[in-house]
């Protein structure tokens, strides 16, 4: 990173050889100063428009509309990570990594017009040290949370249709992990390790192995947020490499690198770049105004206008054109 004192954070951000893409908006910020926003899940109703749900590590999810707008927000803890998955019925179960209460939180989200009703509904006790980490997933018709600490321990729990949970197994990490993601497509779990690397498990044989290297270019500590642009035709894991104030596309297949860049401030100085990122969050299908998804990241510094963390929103066709090199 740039030095403080010495070079603006936006002459920081521009001074390198990386492809750059903006923000096409950004959510109102948290409240609370000092680190509090963290992770983000996108969740689409059923006419294109979608919503945001952000964790406050201060104070619980916040709910924002695509315009950024906050709708509404759940003081349920110190909530650090968060993910969803959709339902049969067309409901979601959220869940959020509870600092607080040494939790999973258990809510339920519906869409109903512009409005996400969203509701806690169940809490899941932990043994572990400090839950960090968070990701679900569906696989073969069951739901699963994948949820760590600061010491290394991952474990994963199964949901039932009543949101009773079951621990199933334990994974192991040397040191602090948080960003993971679940490939559905080919079973398998990255987990970044923040100082190491991201690990892939085969999650029908429990294989486990480096899938790429903190190296100090590509990735450079800490490795934070993790999670995975699929639309059918193209595949790719996205990570935050938080030394560095970049974001990196992985092919999935064989963990080529497929692009770097980072997010800008804009042209006209309403939107500002985006450094220091713990959570991403990735949608890849079509919502209203953006027809090939987005990509949430958080903000850690917020400088132009300069206020509280906040999370900013990036059209998927820019990061796109950068990769193809347009």
């Amino acid at each position: 990173m740039c030095a403080a004192g010495l070079l603006s954070l936006a002459a920081c951000m521009s001074s390198g050889s990386l492809p750059t893409v903006t923000a096409d908006f950004e959510t109102a910020a948290v409240f609370n100063r000092g680190d509090a926003a963290d992770d983000a899940v996108v969740i689409p109703g059923n006419d294109g428009n979608f919503w945001i749900v952000g964790a406050d590590k201060q104070f619980g999810l916040r709910v924002y509309d695509n315009e950024g707008a906050q709708l509404l927000s759940l003081g349920t803890g110190r909530l650090n990570n968060v993910d969803a998955v959709r339902l049969n019925d067309g409901s979601f179960v959220v869940t959020a990594s509870n600092r607080t209460t040494i939790a999973i939180d258990v809510f339920v989200g519906r869409p109903a017009g512009k409005t996400l009703d969203l509701k806690l509904a169940s809490s899941i006790p932990l043994d572990l040290v400090e839950p960090y980490g968070l990701c679900m997933a569906r696989l073969a018709g069951e739901t699963f949370v994948f949820v760590g600490d600061k010491s290394g321990t991952v474990e994963q729990w199964r949901l039932d249709g009543q949101l009773q949970a079951e621990r199933q197994r334990v994974f192991e990490y040397d040191s602090q992990t948080e960003g993971c993601v679940v490939d559905t497509v080919t079973n398998r779990l990255y987990v970044g390790e923040e100082v190491t690397g991201i690990w892939v498990t085969d999650l029908a044989t429990g294989q486990t192995s480096l899938f790429a290297a903190v190296d100090g270019r590509t990735l450079k500590a800490d490795v934070e947020g993790l999670d995975i642009y699929d639309n059918g035709e193209q595949r790719w894991l996205v990570a935050s490499s938080q030394g560095n104030n970049s974001f990196v596309l992985f092919d999935p297949a064989d963990g080529s690198e497929q692009l770097r860049f980072r997010v800008d401030r804009n042209d006209e100085g309403t939107l500002d770049g985006v450094s220091d990122t713990d959570g991403v969050a990735v949608y890849s299908a079509s919502l209203d105004g953006y027809p090939d998804g987005i990509l949430v990241v958080q903000d850690g510094r917020n400088t132009h206008p300069r206020g509280n963390q906040n999370f900013k929103v990036i059209d998927w066709r820019k990061i796109e054109k950068q990769r193809i090199g347009q």
